[in-house]
């Protein structure tokens, strides 16, 4: 029972901690994307792969949740009629780091195998990320944040105008074209540096603090000593033992 109450504990607090730095992040760490100036790079998906590893695929669905809802709130990214446009495509792209990391860890168990494997890992998750938000972006997104209003590609309209905002910007493509050259890089770029910043984060500050935290030990069952060993019981999940078991 006591070990059930510290691991309640222990899931709550980092999902709180995390929401609260996300929430941070995603509102005063922005980079601009020199290609593409109204495209922003921000790190608070970084909070989401945390929280998936200290907190399991539940936990970090919340953290992605509860910054965008408290950043909606206090900050909300709305342009004309499209109410909260810039936080509905925050959550889908929390969500798609999320089913990325939980795809290579609980299919293809890119997680447990080394450097290596997670760099085949980090990769998939690029690339997943990327692909979709770029999909997402064709169908309505920047249709939506350009038309100041919700609306999709088959508005022949809004092609219109993302072709003629974004051509005079140094897109002269199609809207398809014009899409793909914008947001396969960006995505790309701001997948490479989330995922660069957790595998440092890691190497150091994981590693250090788990290796012989005896709370975190007692919760998890886990006595890791090596990175591929404590990879192995994060990303297995951290859950408790049957009762059988114990």
């Amino acid at each position: 029972m006591r070990r059930k109450s510290s691991l309640v504990v222990y899931r709550m607090a980092i999902i709180a901690l995390l929401s609260a730095l996300g929430v941070v992040l995603m509102l005063y760490v922005k980079i601009p994307y020199p290609f593409a100036s109204w495209c922003e790079i921000e790190i608070s998906d970084l909070t989401i792969i945390v929280g998936y590893v200290l907190t399991g695929f539940p936990g970090a669905c919340s953290i992605a949740f509860i910054k965008t809802l408290i950043h909606m709130l206090t900050m909300p990214t709305s342009v004309g009629e499209a109410l909260y446009i810039g936080d509905l495509a925050a959550i889908l792209s929390s969500l798609l780091y999320l089913f990325g990391i939980f795809i290579s860890s609980h299919l293809f168990h890119l997680f447990r195998k080394g450097f290596k494997f997670r760099l085949v890992g980090y990769l998939f998750i690029a690339l997943f990320v990327a692909v979709i938000m770029t999909l997402l972006n064709f169908l309505f997104i920047t249709p939506t944040y350009l038309s100041l209003r919700y609306t999709t590609c088959f508005d022949s309209a809004a092609v219109k105008a993302v072709e003629d905002s974004l051509g005079s910007m140094g897109f002269p493509f199609p809207y398809a074209g014009i899409i793909f050259a914008v947001y396969i890089p960006f995505n790309l770029l701001k997948s490479a540096l989330i995922l660069a910043l957790y595998e440092i984060l890691f190497n150091t500050l994981f590693f250090r603090l788990f290796k012989n935290n005896e709370l975190f030990q007692d919760i998890t069952s886990s006595k890791a000593k090596t990175r591929k060993q404590l990879y192995r019981a994060l990303t297995k999940g951290i859950d408790l033992p049957s009762e059988e078991k114990r």
